[in-house]
């Protein structure tokens, strides 16, 4: 934070580890080619607009942090930086960024550029992690299953409005976020995704839970607020693993029985549609949490004693029911 426009560091060459981070530079500093020990490069908030060929010369560069830049153009020559595994690129101006170029990275952050188009070729990727969020992407390339060991993806905030069939042979993928986006619809074959455990599909125009997600079993957070969802499948008891689902601001107007077979810890239904709850409540053995604010409840079982878990209750918050509910002590009921 010094406020250097440019520096010469050519003078050492024994470095491992280099932060300029915030100043004024517009390029990378006068001499970086010859720090061939360098591991570790952070140049984040300045003003640097590319990342430019001498990059090739540092070779045993592991990490490369440049958030809060101006970079539009990366050179191809970065794929010479066989050892590279970490890279930050988020807010700055890129527009396409090229994956064939980084074969070896594990770990990369896109996010709050303006990418609307991704190149991927076909050949297999290290990446573990990938951030693309706040970019302007409206389709996934077909080549997006070569990320054959990718275990979270965050794409929230973009345009997409499906996902290709190819999407689903992410096999190794854990965590995917995709909130914010247009999506109407996902493929069948998503539920070839068994490893997934989160998944954020909030804010999206779906009307319906896509049957696919049924079948994934180690789904243990499922999000699908802020959409325009009407019924819950009787697949949904499927996902036995569920701790958390969030079904909040849609237009839902009934639980099927098959609902309350679920081993899920919260649930949250507000700014639905709900006009009955049916006696089949009391077999939400593990519920802790229950938010139905914002409904139009009218019949609600009074007894509730049985749900041993129970620590949170929010039913009579918004909605016409005005009748008693008998819980255990330790739940405190919303009002």
């Amino acid at each position: 934070n010094c406020k250097f426009t440019n520096i010469d560091i050519s003078g050492f060459k024994s470095l491992t580890e280099l932060d300029l981070s915030q100043n004024l530079l517009n390029e990378f500093p006068y001499g970086i080619e010859k720090l061939t020990n360098l591991e570790i490069l952070q140049l984040n908030n300045n003003k640097i607009t590319e990342i430019p060929e001498r990059i090739k010369y540092l070779k045993s560069l592991k990490s490369l942090w440049l958030s809060h830049n101006k970079i539009q153009t990366i050179h191809y020559k970065i794929s010479k930086l066989i050892n590279l595994q970490k890279l930050y690129l988020e807010y700055n101006n890129l527009q396409v960024f090229d994956f064939s170029i980084l074969y070896n990275l594990t770990e990369l952050n896109l996010q709050y550029n303006q990418i609307h188009t991704i190149v991927i070729s076909h050949r297999t990727y290290a990446l573990q992690f990938i951030d693309l969020s706040h970019n302007q992407l409206t389709c996934l390339p077909k080549g997006i299953q070569m990320f054959q060991d990718l275990e979270k993806l965050i794409l929230n905030n973009n345009y997409l409005t499906t996902l290709p069939d190819e999407f689903c042979h992410l096999k190794t993928l854990q965590y995917l976020s995709l909130f914010q986006n247009y999506i109407d619809e996902l493929p069948y074959e998503i539920r070839m995704m068994t490893r997934l455990n989160s998944l954020n599909l909030g804010k999206n125009k779906l009307t319906s839970i896509p049957e696919g997600l049924c079948y994934l079993l180690n789904l243990e957070y499922l999000y699908l607020g802020a959409n325009y969802i009407e019924y819950i499948p009787k697949q949904i008891s499927k996902l036995v693993n569920l701790n958390q689902l969030i079904l909040s601001c849609n237009q839902i107007k009934k639980l099927p029985v098959e609902f309350f077979k679920l081993n899920v810890k919260t649930i949250d239904l507000k700014y639905n549609k709900i006009k009955v709850i049916p006696q089949e409540i009391s077999q939400l053995y593990y519920i802790v949490s229950f938010e139905l604010s914002y409904n139009k409840i009218e019949s609600f079982p009074q007894d509730l004693t049985n749900l041993t878990n129970l620590q949170f209750l929010n039913i009579i918050q918004y909605n016409p029911y005005t009748g008693s509910i008998n819980v255990l002590p330790e739940c405190k009921i919303h009002k």
